[in-house]
């Protein structure tokens, strides 16, 4: 049987005695089961299985032993206090290593679970093992024109079953893909299919479209597409012949008119990320073409920018753009574009966009004015929540990290036999453990807590 105390799930009892033959009686409610007499009491039950207590509360358990011929037994007397389990608290680090986690394409959910903190654990009612691919995904914008591909799943927290409920959680983990962005200011891109696309693959046909600006006093006129990829080289364009019409996709296609929309066209995807923007004459209300200086110049004050997902001092900054004219008339636009939105996003302000980085990678911050396009390359290093795999001479070592600034906070058991550790983080950094002191890749000093 297990001893009186409190329990936080229903408990079951087992009896016994010594003596051969000897019945056992009991009650529940803390009264006698026997009288003086030996004879049981009427609220008394007989012994004949264990006793299942699951009731809420104190339960005052009373047994007491008898057999003809023999003195009864001293009344055992034990207390059980059942107590309905609440729910965890969810440790808010848990909250940010969770909301860090993402998919590859082809990856599934299970590929993540040795990277879930402690206490979490997949519903089993979902399947972890089916493996999203990006082309059977729908495509989804969100309030920024970024696209969306994204996986849903529930998870359960429970750090210790024997006291708490289960927690559960519904979470949107994001896909990402290899696919080469195709980013276009005033305009769109399509598939061979006709589907609205942000990224293609090296040898991909990609067709566009414009999009004219929304303006009440002026009138846009198409004039050409400038295209090219990261590295500024021009990729070729094939304007849209209507003659050929039924060959291209239906986007493309006025179908009121039986004709091309204005800026149709085609190009193949590069190996690299490519920018495309529509080159627009503007005309006012009288008809009269409206002269814009020309853009000598684009130029950006750096070419390169490292951030740290995560990190408040070093997770965004600003990339300012100077534009040199020449000859008479109103300023073209400026606008700044992110080649991948998952890694790093931008909001603009005038000449500047103030750049918040997303999540570990590469990406590129185009700035666009007149018929020139600019670059700067930025590089977004792992932030706040990278799981830890570590490998100690062949013995493995469980490690909890969680990254903040330049601390890094273990919790560590294993032991290694040159008292020197070696930690992998992700693949994407290597500290060293010697003795208390640990470093960085860098040779920069960690706080170890």
């Amino acid at each position: 049987m297990p001893a009186g105390g409190t329990y936080y799930k229903n408990v079951s009892v087992t009896l016994g005695t010594e003596t051969e033959d000897a019945k056992i009686w009991y009650t529940l409610d803390g009264s006698e089961p026997l009288d003086d007499l030996g004879n049981p009491l009427s609220t008394a039950k007989l012994y004949e299985k264990d006793i299942y207590i699951d009731t809420t509360g104190e339960t005052v358990l009373k047994a007491a032993a008898v057999k003809d011929g023999l003195d009864n037994s001293e009344t055992m007397t034990e207390r059980y206090t059942i107590v309905a389990k609440p729910e965890a608290d969810i440790p808010e680090d848990d909250l940010t290593i969770i909301s860090a986690m993402f998919l590859e394409d082809g990856m599934c959910l299970d590929d993540l679970t040795p990277y879930l903190p402690d206490g979490w654990s997949w519903d089993e009612d979902q399947d972890i093992y089916y493996e999203y691919r990006l082309d059977e995904m729908i495509e989804d914008k969100d309030s920024e024109n970024n696209m969306l591909h994204t996986a849903y799943g529930a998870l359960i927290y429970n750090p210790d079953p024997e006291k708490y409920l289960d927690t559960y959680i519904d979470v949107s983990i994001p896909v990402y893909t290899e696919l080469g962005y195709v980013d276009v200011i005033d305009g769109e891109a399509y598939s061979s299919d006709g589907d609205l696309i942000y990224g293609a693959e090296a040898g991909d046909k990609v067709y566009l479209v414009a999009s004219y600006p929304q303006e009440i006093l002026e009138d846009y006129v198409f004039d050409k597409w400038i295209v090219q990829d990261e590295a500024g080289n021009v990729i070729p364009v094939t304007m849209a012949d209507n003659e050929h019409v039924n060959d291209y996709p239906d986007p493309l296609v006025d179908k009121e008119d039986g004709v091309l929309f204005d800026g149709a066209a085609s190009f193949v995807m590069p190996e690299r990320n490519v920018i495309a923007k529509a080159i627009f004459e503007r005309y006012d209300m009288d008809k009269k073409k409206v002269e814009e200086k020309t853009v000598q110049s684009l130029l950006l004050d750096r070419s390169e920018l490292i951030l740290k997902a995560g990190d408040d001092k070093t997770g965004s900054g600003t990339v300012e753009a100077t534009v040199t004219y020449e000859g008479e008339g109103t300023e073209p636009v400026l606008s700044f574009r992110s080649s991948d939105p998952d890694v790093i996003r931008l909001i603009e302000n005038g000449n500047k966009a103030e750049v918040t980085a997303v999540k570990a990678g590469e990406a590129v911050i185009w700035a666009a004015c007149g018929d020139k396009v600019a670059k700067c390359n930025v590089t977004v290093e792992p932030g706040p929540a990278d799981s830890v795999n570590v490998t100690v001479n062949g013995a493995s070592v469980n490690i909890e990290s969680l990254y903040k600034s330049h601390k890094l906070t273990l919790r560590l058991s294993g032991k290694s036999d040159n008292g020197q550790l070696e930690l992998k983080t992700a693949g994407k950094a290597k500290v060293n453990l010697d003795g208390l002191t640990l470093t960085s890749q860098e040779g920069a000093p960690l706080c170890l807590k």
